[in-house]
């Protein structure tokens, strides 16, 4: 393949985590690892699933013995919360911690993520929700475990914050949110249930999709998202339906970090555009919403994507059609017992207008390959309602 004309005048940009660990029991590294970044951390979490497992506990002691202080804040709730960012740099500056380290699926990291970041101020995360004011410093050092398969929080520069009252979900970004150290241990997933494996997968190959046909994207991110859909249509179903089988679990572990690294160095489309105010309104979790989108946002954007739709069908065994990429990835969300209608978690037909209306000015939406107006976004709403 040739470099298009005019490649050589372009300067591209591409961000990750300071350092990436992969592979089985790489968490039992994160003592040492850490080490060298702070002498007290925060260790952040859900409020159920790890503390169930054992995991928090094994994550602490592993810090302790590496001479480390430790507190635990274990109230992440799902879609973390102004209010409960806030609170962990209260806890954080009241401790004297100087390194967070995050735990568990997409809000755990999101939510310790973000705080790492605000630490050192004297502001709120609403103060930097959706570019309200930038962020020109480094905060605490943060340390990413993900225990999920799916949202690529690990490696990302951004972090999604709910905004309870208002009813909104708005992203904090900025590349000095990246972490210090993300470890990406694929046995720490074994415990995620089948439905939660669905549909963090489905969130994975959506950010492989959207951010391979962004507008924003470029030689390195479409590698990285072509081979991390190849990882999705080998073990995503696999994985779902035998959990305990390792090689489909380390499949979609690396499916999940490369779609991390993909999405944050070209952006995503408007799957993720409308999600945000679904999930705000109606608290449907983020990859069950990607997965009922994600063939419809598709259908839209045929006409402009058929090469690399084209090639999506491929990778899924399917003819060298576009439209096949789509019916790939629709035959896959109902494999996997994902519906493929809004209806069926309450969203309201009325308040379509009121969700294409919050998602138009989203930085999502912006980088779609095929440009929308209100009206296109409400005539995808209705297809997938």
């Amino acid at each position: 393949m040739e470099i298009q004309k005019g490649w050589e005048m372009e300067i591209q940009e591409f961000l990750s985590a300071g350092k990436i660990l992969f592979g089985n029991y790489s968490y039992k590294c994160i003592g040492k690892e850490a080490s060298s970044l702070g002498k007290k951390a925060l260790l952040v979490t859900g409020k159920k699933a790890m503390k169930e497992a054992g995991i928090t506990d094994q994550v602490a002691r592993f810090l302790r013995e590496a001479g480390l202080g430790v507190e635990i804040f274990d109230e992440v709730e799902s879609d973390p919360s102004i209010q409960t960012i806030d609170g962990i740099v209260e806890i954080l500056r009241k401790e004297k911690c100087d390194l967070v380290v995050g735990l568990g699926g997409g809000s755990p990291l999101d939510a310790a993520k973000a705080a790492a970041g605000i630490a050192p101020t004297a502001k709120s995360v609403r103060d930097y929700l959706e570019g309200r004011e930038e962020m020109k410093f480094s905060g605490l050092p943060f340390v990413a475990l993900p225990t999920t398969a799916g949202t690529g929080s690990e490696v990302t520069r951004n972090s999604v914050v709910t905004n309870r009252e208002e009813k909104t979900k708005s992203s904090f970004r900025s590349s000095y949110l990246l972490a210090k150290l993300a470890i990406v241990d694929p046995v720490l997933t074994l415990t995620a249930p089948p439905l939660l494996t669905a549909t963090t997968g489905l969130d994975a190959l959506t950010h492989l999709i959207e951010s391979y046909v962004s507008t924003q994207a470029w030689f390195l991110t479409d590698g990285l998202a072509i081979y991390g859909i190849e990882l999705v249509a080998c073990h995503l179903a696999q994985a779902v339906t035998k959990g305990s089988d390792l090689t489909a679990r380390e499949g979609m572990a690396m499916a999940s970090l490369i779609g991390g690294l993909a999405l944050s160095n070209s952006g995503l489309g408007a799957v993720h555009g409308l999600a945000h105010p679904l999930g705000a309104h109606y608290g449907i979790s983020h990859g069950m919403v990607n997965g009922i989108l994600l063939s419809y946002v598709m259908e839209y954007n045929l006409e402009i994507c058929r090469e690399k739709f084209t090639r999506i069908a491929r990778i899924f065994g399917e003819e060298p059609q576009p439209e096949k990429a789509v019916e790939a990835v629709r035959n896959l969300t109902l494999k996997l017992g994902i519906p493929l209608h809004l209806r069926e978690f309450g969203v309201e037909e009325k308040n379509l207008s009121r969700i294409a209306r919050e998602a138009l000015p989203a930085g999502s939406t912006r980088y779609n390959p095929r440009p929308l107006e209100e009206e296109d976004l409400i005539a995808i709403l209705k297809r997938a309602y």
